[in-house]
């Protein structure tokens, strides 16, 4: 989980975030905090994007198991779908 967080730090850093904290096997970033760009989203998705491909980039490299690593805007899309189709004000 080490090599994880350190590469998870490093993505968001080069993508301009920051570490908010580490939650169990989960990371919370933060971008647009100090500064706030207009493209802040996109470098969130990029960021996130960016982890699970080095991560598994190293696994090959060092012949670990591949893991699968989620997110939470791929977690809540489904959910996100029944709030729009359930809300009045969607249309």
């Amino acid at each position: 989980m080490a090599r994880f967080f350190q590469i998870a730090r490093e993505e968001i850093q080069r993508y301009g975030g920051i570490v908010e904290k580490f939650i169990g096997d989960a990371v919370m970033a933060m971008f647009g905090v100090p500064v706030v760009h207009e493209d802040d989203a996109e470098r969130a998705a990029r960021s996130a994007a960016s982890i699970p491909t080095r991560v598994g980039a190293e696994a090959v490299i060092e012949n670990l198991p591949q893991v699968h690593i989620g997110s939470a805007p791929e977690k809540l899309s489904p959910i996100r779908g029944l709030l729009r189709r359930a809300s009045p004000l969607s249309h």
